[in-house]
């Protein structure tokens, strides 16, 4: 009986050790990797040189150079969310701490790197790692945000209060217009805000997908329609405000939608569906992966790039391989290629301990996400973003989340 056992123990230990040897997929796209100081979930950004940002849960903002070299760090408040780029070259980026941090970006200081930044704004509101927390940016320049204190919510133009936004968090991040209006949720309303506060117009929206949910960051198309998920809907909006039409996809849409050069819409359902729906709101084809996946990210030839974050239990033991995927999908919805970024064994219970960031893609095509701890550089089949109306969450490499 003893030895039974003894033969059973080794062989689970066989196989913990064998799953965990499982080998990273082959280099031939992988152009760097550069490890980051702790856990990082945030959204990348980059500037007109090429440089790379994103915060990192060690409380650090992150410039990485295109070769894959530190550049910068600097000292933030709290665990950073996504950086927002401005063009007077200041990046502002939340922190979990409900602070809204302004880092100038202009050339290193050799005596003193790591010097902590100033602050400009306290929101006393945890946003947390999640990206459609982060500012957005005027034409002009104003840096547009959501504040929550003493149990009401407010949306800021710079340091000036624009109006009150409702009783509650709201979870969500501005969107600008190409003629500077803003979109963002107010009283349980879809709303369009004027430059000084005043309300523009305001679509009412159901009580049943409100009481629980935000609307997700809109995406604005080149006509000026808007799109925007709630609930387990997509919802369509002219820009006066007028429903337009509505898909109904069954699960939440909490990214924001994102759209190629045909108008086509590209809308996560739950974690691990992409749909793609016409612009007259007809379902084109759907994609369903194993594990969670990243918000899509249009390139100039049309290819659709996302990540996906699957994780399998490893059988007679508490491991879980943990592998990132980066997948290219042709328009018609067939896949292209799949790369195996990373596979790992670990021991966790807690699926957001390999939480992945959302993409974005360098003029010179490089795919820029991170894993883990660590931010990856891919090469893809693009030449840079599409030049569509709303091709990635954000809407551009700065994050600026302002249409054109």
């Amino acid at each position: 009986m003893k030895r039974t056992l003894l033969l059973f123990l080794g062989l689970v230990l066989t196989i913990g050790i064998l799953g965990c040897k499982e080998k990273v997929g082959a280099d031939d796209r992988l152009i760097w990797k550069y490890k980051i100081g702790a856990l990082c979930k945030s959204c990348p950004a980059i500037d007109e040189e090429g440089t790379i940002y994103i915060g990192s849960g060690d409380n650090y903002l992150y410039a990485i150079n295109t070769d894959g070299t530190l550049k910068q760090m600097w000292e933030t408040s709290g665990c950073p969310a996504s950086p927002v780029i401005s063009l007077n070259k200041i990046i502002y980026v939340g922190c979990d701490d409900g602070d809204i941090n302004a880092i100038p970006i202009g050339p290193p200081d050799p005596e003193d790197t790591l010097k902590p930044v100033s602050f400009y704004y306290h929101t006393n509101y945890k946003p947390g790692y999640d990206v459609s927390y982060s500012p957005a940016i005027g034409e002009d320049g104003t840096i547009y945000m959501v504040r929550y204190y003493y149990g009401d919510s407010y949306l800021y133009g710079s340091y000036e209060q624009l109006c009150r936004l409702g009783g509650y968090p709201t979870q969500s991040s501005p969107s600008i217009g190409s003629d500077g209006t803003i979109y963002i949720e107010k009283e349980y309303s879809f709303c369009a805000i004027n430059k000084d506060g005043s309300l523009k117009w305001g679509y009412k929206l159901p009580k049943d997908e409100t009481k629980y949910n935000s609307p997700s960051p809109a995406a604005i198309g080149a006509d000026g329609t808007i799109y925007f998920g709630l609930g387990g809907s997509l919802y369509v909006l002219t820009r006066n405000g007028n429903l337009k039409w509505r898909y109904r996809t069954g699960y939440a849409i909490n990214a924001s939608p994102v759209i190629d050069k045909a108008g086509n819409i590209y809308v996560i359902s739950g974690t691990d569906c992409l749909l793609a729906i016409t612009p007259r709101g007809n379902l084109k084809w759907r994609h369903e992966f194993e594990g969670y996946i990243s918000t899509p990210v249009i390139g100039s030839e049309g290819t659709i790039y996302l990540v996906e974050n699957r994780k399998n239990i490893i059988w007679f033991t508490t491991s879980f391989r943990i592998k990132a995927l980066l997948h290219a999908i042709n328009s018609n919805g067939n896949l292209k290629w799949t790369y195996n970024v990373r596979s790992e064994c670990r021991h966790i219970t807690r699926y957001s301990d390999t939480e992945i960031s959302e993409l974005t893609i360098g003029s010179d095509g490089t795919l820029y996400f991170s894993f883990g701890k660590y931010l990856y550089a891919v090469k893809s089949d693009s030449k840079g973003l599409a030049n569509s109306s709303w091709p990635r969450q954000g809407h551009d490499n700065q994050n600026t989340g302002r249409a054109q």
